[in-house]
């Protein structure tokens, strides 16, 4: 099993990655119909914030993921974003840790183990 480097990460642009997660949604309807504006709005503010912060890259996306997580949660520190909140917050939490999760799994997939996004 070959092992791969953090580092690879740096390779892989963000907003591409964006970019392909929205295409492979609606290429295979990965996000239910009732969610998909909502998960598309929420991609869009990631990348806000990504674009913000002065990142391009998914490695730089995973080093600051506490801070982009905490700026989609009314701009809670990146020390309290692990830390116990309210429902609302920790919804909008999770859900901004998960979009910047399948973001870099889809746009990086080349270097996982599996080939193609619908296999991640």
């Amino acid at each position: 099993m070959k092992k791969y480097s953090k580092a690879d990460l740096n390779a892989y642009d963000f907003e591409d990655s964006v970019a392909q997660l929205i295409e492979l949604d609606e290429t295979i309807g990965l996000i239910p119909e009732h969610a998909r504006k909502s998960v598309h709005h929420e991609l869009r503010a990631l990348q806000t914030a990504v674009e913000d912060r002065g990142l391009t890259n998914n490695r730089q996306v995973v080093t600051r993921a506490s801070t982009l997580i905490g700026s989609r949660v009314g701009g809670l520190s990146e020390s309290k974003v692990t830390k116990f909140m309210s429902f609302k917050d920790a919804h909008r939490a999770h859900r901004a840790r998960n979009l910047l999760l399948a973001s870099v799994l889809v746009g990086s997939r080349g270097d996982f183990y599996k080939k193609t996004a619908e296999g991640v």
